[in-house]
């Protein structure tokens, strides 16, 4: 299904399995007749939801990196708008006037569907959070940012609800994958079965600073170029190892207290699993 730039889906109608007259879309020029609501040749924004979930998860690239790369960079040059004010939609209408958005499916090679998947032209800021996700894990830091404030600006108060976004109706769960942008620009990860915990900023990296959650406690963390600081300020977790990008660690104490400790493959790796409690805080230099 990868066509060179971005990820496709293949129409293939089963010999011998009729299609339906009411699921029938009109022939193409060539006299192709496909079930309705299809995108594909289209270029779908989330056309990698599955290796959203894997970046989500830790679990890194899941599929080749360089196609997942070129489909994000794809899906920012073919379904982002700057400006709505040109642009006809027939379906619910997210964005408009000077606003800015991303579609759900653009078809920039033509082969557009007759009849495509009803919600084609609609913005919905879920999605445009999943794929700005997924442009900062695949370093396109600028574009997926730039997604993220085209929507903050549709919803800044004035013009909308900044705490309600719309979708199928206002505070739609899909919006929930804002967090996911968080995760993303922190480089935030917990792996409470190995007792790891690390940051990889994609902004700011000499001055950075962050909010962290997981199952078991929450705080902050920041860091500079020569030194990081990690705080619990509520709950309590077992930490074993630390990967952030601070280099030449000389020294780990926790409120003040040295801790013993080794560097392996740039992961900081304490000789005891080391319990940070609420109100501790690690230091890293």
């Amino acid at each position: 299904m990868w066509n060179g730039s971005y990820f496709i889906q293949k129409v293939e109608v089963i010999d011998g399995l009729e299609i339906p007259e009411r699921l029938k879309s009109p022939p193409d020029t060539e006299g192709n007749i496909i079930p309705k609501y299809q995108f594909a040749d289209g270029c779908l924004t989330d056309q990698l939801l599955g290796q959203y979930l894997a970046f989500n998860a830790g679990l890194g690239y899941i599929i080749d990196k360089e196609k997942v790369n070129k489909a994000m960079g794809s899906v920012f040059e073919y379904n982002f708008i700057p400006d709505f004010s040109e642009i006809q939609n027939v379906q619910r209408v997210f964005s408009i006037n000077h606003e800015g958005g991303m579609v759900i499916g653009s078809w920039p090679n033509g082969n557009r569907p007759r009849i495509p998947f009803v919600y084609a032209d609609e913005v919905w800021t879920g999605v445009e959070y999943e794929a700005a996700t997924n442009m900062i894990w695949s370093g396109l830091v600028k574009e997926g940012l730039a997604v993220v404030k085209s929507i903050r600006e549709r919803y800044r108060g004035f013009n909308r609800n900044p705490w309600g976004e719309i979708e199928s109706g206002m505070y739609y769960a899909r919006a929930m994958a804002s967090w996911s942008i968080l995760m993303a620009l922190s480089g935030f990860e917990y792996d409470g079965v190995q007792d790891h915990i690390q940051f990889d900023p994609k902004i700011n990296q000499e001055n950075f600073s962050t909010f962290w959650s997981c199952g078991k406690a929450w705080g902050s963390y920041r860091q500079n170029s020569t030194e990081a600081f990690l705080q619990v300020i509520h709950g309590n977790m077992p930490i074993k190892t630390i990967r952030i990008p601070v280099k030449g660690v000389k020294k780990v104490s926790i409120n003040n207290k040295e801790l013993d400790f080794i560097i392996t493959d740039e992961l900081i790796v304490f000789k005891e699993s080391v319990t940070i409690g609420e109100g501790s805080e690690i230091s890293i230099q």
